[in-house]
This record gives structure tokens, sequence and C-alpha cells, in this order.
């Protein structure tokens, strides 16, 4: 697979060839051979863990004892994931016979949107009180993949408000906005440093009572609705 990026066709795609017992090819062989994931880092990933996707054509049928694949690709990043292991690995077999090739990587593509995760959406909580739950706000790629570091823009920020802007609702300090920082983690304009694809609000409260709120979050030109 080689190291390629989230949802692009891998660079070095695989070819299976078809030994005997002497480990020659059986050039008479046009043997249907099936491409799935084996390790599967991307699963891991804390924000969002669904399984990867292998996408593409996963069977192919064997020529003069070779299987070319042509089109495959992966979504889920398992770089810059803060994962315990990165390494995917895909697995090739035909009946009973198979073998699983080395690690490679998946990079996160450009960044294209915020994602606010399930687990921090703000929930129900006392008028002029800090959120029980703090929103924590991810750069993402189309994937939904945690973006390089280094690939944010210096100086970026994201901005809290109160979605409609009602009167009399406040977050924080007003407008609340949380750097990308090296240590991301303010409910104010304190941080100004950048190196991180997540930001995490820590004193957010909304002071008018029996309202249902949405909070919207911008950075770069995106925007995401808790």
């Amino acid at each position: 697979g080689t190291n390629t990026t989230a949802g692009d066709l891998f660079r070095l795609q695989p070819a299976v060839s078809l030994l005997n017992a002497n480990d020659e090819v059986v050039t008479l062989s046009t043997a249907p051979i099936t491409a799935v994931i084996f390790a599967d880092p991307g699963s891991n990933q804390v924000h969002d863990p669904n399984k990867a996707v292998l996408s593409g054509t996963l069977l192919a049928n064997a020529v003069d004892g070779v299987a070319r694949f042509v089109d495959l690709s992966i979504n889920k990043a398992s770089v810059f994931q803060e994962l315990p292991a990165e390494g995917y690995q895909l697995r090739f077999f035909y009946r009973q016979t198979g073998v699983v090739t080395a690690d490679f990587y998946i990079l996160p593509g450009a960044w294209t949107k915020l994602f606010i995760p399930t687990f921090q959406q703000p929930k129900q909580t006392v008028a002029g009180v800090p959120l029980v739950v703090q929103p924590w706000v991810y750069l993402v790629d189309a994937f939904d993949n945690r973006v390089d570091p280094l690939n944010i823009p210096s100086g970026t920020r994201v901005s809290a408000s109160i979605d409609g802007g009602r009167a009399g609702a406040a977050l924080g300090r007003v407008p609340a906005t949380c750097a990308a920082a090296s240590t991301p983690n303010c409910g104010d304009t304190s941080d100004a440093t950048n190196g991180q694809s997540i930001v995490r609000f820590t004193d957010l409260s909304i002071v008018l009572t029996n309202v249902s709120y949405a909070m919207n979050f911008t950075a770069g030109g995106f925007s995401v609705l808790s």
C-alpha cells in the first residue's frame, strides 16, 4: 500500500502472485483474489471509532498467475490521530490460502471542516454555570480525520457563539475563542499558539433558562453546530 492520503488511491497498488509449493508463479491460474482490511488502526480513533472502509474493486482475477488491484483506498487516517498503533495491514486470500501485507500508513487530508464528537456535545446544565460537558472541536479532513497540525495556519482560532445570537446569552467571554494550541485547554482568548488539531473549551456557560440552544463554532471559514 505504501503511505498515502485518506480517500486517495494507494500510490502503489497491490499485485498478488499465486505460487505453488516451490514458490513458482502458477502462470495458468485465473483464481479470484479478495482483499480485506486485516489490521485496522483507524477504528481506534477516539473521536470517530467507526471501522475503516477499504474501497475499490476488492476482487481481482489472476492473469498469468498474478492478481493486480488497481483502485484500492482507505478512508480513515492512522497518522496524527494519537493511536496506540498506526500501521494498516491488508489480507489477500483465495479459499483458505492468504497472505498479509507489511504495515503501511494512511495520512489525513487537507483541513475541510470542523467536527464535534458525540461524547463532547454540550448537554443540559444550570444557567450561568459552566456546561457539564464542555465542547471539543476537531479540525478534520473530508473523512473526519484529525488533520496534520503542521497544515493548520499559524494563529488559527475557534470561536464559539449562540446560534441565532439570542440576547442575554453568554458563552464564557463573548465572543469566546480557543486557539489550536500546544496546550489546547481554554475557555477564553489567552492561548495564542498553534500546533494541535483539537481545541477544548473549559468554561462556556449560558445565562438564559428554559431555552433550547445550539452553539456555533467557526474557524478558518468553516463552521459546525453543536
